[in-house]
């Protein structure tokens, strides 16, 4: 949260209602000892004579609600409060649009409030509406610009003086003093809350009770916001810079939040009274570490302070090291790699053991005595867990080749190898040397060999059983046929091939598949089962279609995606070119409006299905005209142009006489 040169603009239009700020909701100041100031700024214009509530004026509702409103403002030390007043026409000297005047500067409330009520009960609607002028004299009032500085303006209608209060806002703001703005419309018309809108947060309100929740609640973040503040720990190491941390409420949205630039920083967020959630992810090596604090209760006036624990960043990492059946972990030499870059590491005890930050590391194991017997495993250290490295040096090497084909196709370079031997662990070669072979060497044995199939679906084929013999190569070709077919799909949209700009997915057991363009098609090799296929083309969707792709087959599949059609209505006047937004458009089909009519540079658009449709436009300039054109026919795909001629405005001249002389004294009535 921003600490200098920062105050809050509410925009309350006009009738604030009862309850504003209970005795005790808002008496503690957000930051212990900093001061709040807040501005009333009421408006005393002529309008606010105008009825609001049975007999009562827009003025009586005001002048109740702001005496109970100043009534009820806590007697903090903190609380400083001043009143402002336009349009109540209070000195002579100042023309209506400059009628704006500070009838009580800044003091405690104690000393402030008998003043602020007797010149609210005084108040009279007389004058204009000056808000820009009331915006900019208002910030000059406050004593000091570090403050939390409040503006609460109670308007009931536009600026009637020519300013720009938006752009004096925006500016405020710019300036870094102004910061949630809020602005509450009560019964105000469209037109009007479209001109205060641009202010700030804007609230509406319909009636007494639901202005009174509205500004309450309002007041309530103004004057004590609750906050929450959140720092993370991974034991006793604060990584709250490094962790991804968020303020969720309890329905599940995400709250806005700042970073301090402290060291270490606190991750802070104003917020709403209720419950929330803090969670937080933490990056280490490929590990991402998640941890969250539930049921953070915020409350007006207090800060939650929140602690995200990670637990510790490092675990254990035990080599065992065989060679002909033997552990020798006592007669090995070991070296950690990280990235290729070596790692210090302190080993004790057997097996050799040492403790590592959480990561992805390379473990090269040696024999002290032999040193060609050398072993690298791969060991993934979690934080708080033990990670085991189980090494056979093994005797004489044996070299395995693996071909992986589909259709007779090579596919190795999509997939993944996995080779377990009996009492080690399963070794991974994710990468082949050329694309086409995966090669590996071990010591002789009998080897169970996995084939991880890795793109558009994920699947694994086993050969069980494979014979490794010392001083050979074994080749091993497996074949994908039996786990995999191919869906292939060709999209087309008003008679064109459109696959390359199309997305399609496929749905199926193994969740939604998107099917990405090669060679002409969007296609992919899936698990053989029953496909609900559709497309997508400049945001129109096919229908679903079905597919049943079998093992080792390829699937085809026509997609045609039913592109809508446009109805460009063209208006003319005696067969002159009309502007477009004079005219309103529907479209009908069997009875009913089909899509909305937008209206172009020379033609108003309505984008529809295919079909047969009764157009109808309407304009009201010069008079009210309708127009209607039956059975137009729009195929997918296509625009078509419907023109649309509406009469011009007659001409009636009077010509008075009197005595046979032109007369001009007299007014002329026409009835239609």
């Amino acid at each position: 949260m921003r600490r200098t040169r920062h105050a809050v603009l509410l925009m309350l239009a006009v009738c604030l209602v009862a309850a504003i700020v209970s005795p005790h909701a808002g008496a503690q100041a957000p930051m212990a000892g900093e001061k709040t100031y807040i501005e009333l700024i009421l408006d005393s214009s002529i309008s606010m004579s105008a009825r609001v509530e049975g007999w009562k004026s827009r003025m009586d509702v005001a002048k109740a609600v702001m005496e109970q409103l100043i009534r009820d403002l806590p007697e903090d030390p903190n609380l400083m409060v001043a009143l402002r007043i336009y349009g109540a026409e209070l000195r002579s000297n100042l023309t209506p649009c400059e009628d704006t005047v500070l009838v009580q500067p800044f003091a405690p409330v104690a000393k402030a409030r008998q003043n602020m009520i007797d010149q609210v009960k005084s108040m009279k609607a007389r004058g204009m509406t000056p808000i820009a002028l009331s915006l900019e004299q208002a910030a000059r009032d406050f004593p000091d610009k570090t403050a939390r500085n409040i503006i609460v303006l109670i308007t009931d209608g536009e600026e009637s003086c020519g300013g720009d209060p938006c752009a004096v806002s925006a500016r405020l703001q710019a300036d870094g003093f102004v910061m949630n703005p809020y602005v509450v419309g009560f019964a105000l018309t469209e037109k009007q809350a479209a001109l205060v809108r641009c202010i700030g947060d804007y609230y509406s309100a319909s009636d007494t009770a639901s202005l009174r929740q509205v500004l309450s609640t309002i007041m309530a973040r103004a004057v004590a916001p609750a906050q929450i503040e959140v720092q993370a720990w991974a034991g006793t190491v604060n990584v709250t810079r490094q962790a991804e941390i968020e303020i969720v409420k309890s329905t599940g949205e995400i709250v806005q939040s700042s970073r301090t630039a402290q060291d270490p920083p606190i991750v802070r967020a104003q917020v709403d009274e209720g419950q929330y959630i803090a969670r937080g992810r933490l990056l280490v090596g490929s590990q991402v570490l998640t941890a969250q604090a539930a049921g953070i209760v915020a409350k007006p006036g207090q800060t939650s302070l929140v602690r995200l624990d990670f637990g510790p960043l490092d675990g254990k990492v035990r080599v065992t090291a065989r060679a002909s059946g033997q552990d020798v972990s006592d007669r090995v030499d070991i070296r950690v790699l990280e990235a290729g870059r070596p790692v210090t590491a302190s080993w004790s005890g057997i097996p050799p053991t040492t403790r590592l930050q959480a990561g992805d590391y390379t473990v090269v194991v040696t024999h002290r005595q032999y040193p060609e017997l050398t072993r690298t495993a791969m060991a993934t250290v979690q934080t708080g867990r033990d990670a085991y490295v189980d090494v056979d040096l093994g005797e004489l090497p044996a070299a395995l080749e693996v071909t992986v084909t589909y259709r007779g196709a090579i596919m190795s370079n999509l997939c993944q190898l996995s080779v377990l031997a009996p009492g080690q662990a399963a070794q991974v070669i994710r990468n082949t040397a050329d694309g086409r072979v995966f090669r590996w060497t071990s010591t002789p044995g009998v080897y169970d060999l996995n084939v991880m199939y890795r793109d558009v679906v994920a699947a694994d084929k086993a050969v069980l059983g494979v014979q490794l013999a010392g001083g050979r190569t074994t080749n091993i070709t497996v074949n994908l046929d039996d786990i995999l077919g191919t869906l292939r799909t060709r999209v087309v949209a008003g008679g064109r091939d459109v696959a390359a700009d199309a997305k399609v997915t496929a749905l199926g057991r193994d969740g939604k598949l998107e099917l990405p363009y090669a060679a002409g098609f969007r296609q992919a090799l899936v698990t053989p089962g029953v496909y609900a296929v559709g497309a997508v083309y400049r945001d129109t969707e096919s229908d679903s279609y079905e597919a049943y792709v079998k093992p080792g087959e390829i699937t085809d599949l026509t997609i045609e995606v039913k592109l809508p059609g446009r109805i460009a209505i063209i208006p003319t006047v005696e067969g002159k070119p009309m502007r477009p937004d004079k005219l309103r458009a529907w479209a009908y089909l069997d009875g009913a409006s089909v899509g909305n009519d937008v209206a172009q540079s020379d033609r108003v658009e309505i984008v529809v299905p295919e079909g047969k449709y009764n157009i109808v436009g309407e304009i009201s300039e010069p008079f009210a005209q309708r127009r209607e054109a039956p059975g137009i026919q729009v195929r997918a795909g296509e625009t078509v142009q419907v023109k649309m001629n509406f009469d011009p405005a007659g001409l009636l001249r009077v010509k008075l006489v009197s005595d046979g002389k032109p007369f001009t004294e007299a007014g002329v009535a026409v009835y239609f």
